[in-house]
């Protein structure tokens, strides 16, 4: 949603697919806070944190955050259906299910499209997954 020069994400952007497609919205209360990215960014500038959680009751079942975000660079990046001049925005996200995990998240977002690709690495700097964009369709209106 791009709404007062600001784009907003609904907080479930956060949850990882797979979680996505297992969830009974339902079952679930869920909270949190939208993913924003303001209409203007430059290097070095700080952005809101994020989460979204998913209860039952009292009991938090699953947590995801994503916080210290902070805006790295301007470059272009080739993906494999092309070139695109991104934004990469740098976070930390922590998830919690039985256990906590901490990731550090690079994420590249190109301007009218939103991320193109992801990756994310463990605490040890190593890279253990990542998302890129595979399909674009862009309407004709």
């Amino acid at each position: 949603q791009f709404l007062e020069g600001e784009l907003t994400f609904e907080k479930l952007f956060l949850l990882p697919v797979e979680t996505l497609v297992t969830i009974d919205k339902s079952d679930y209360d869920i909270n949190g806070r939208d993913y924003i990215i303001p209409a203007f960014l430059a290097n070095g500038i700080s952005l809101a944190s994020a989460w979204v959680e998913l209860s039952h009751g009292d009991t938090t079942a699953y947590k995801v955050s994503e916080y210290s975000r902070v805006v790295e660079s301007f470059d272009k990046i080739k993906t494999s259906i092309g070139e695109f001049d991104v934004c990469l925005i740098s976070s930390k996200l922590e998830t919690r299910l039985e256990e906590t995990e901490l990731l550090s998240v690079y994420t590249y977002y190109s301007r009218g499209i939103g991320p193109v690709r992801t990756n994310y690495y463990n605490v040890k700097r190593k890279m253990i997954k990542y998302s890129e964009i595979v399909e674009i369709e862009i309407n004709e209106k």
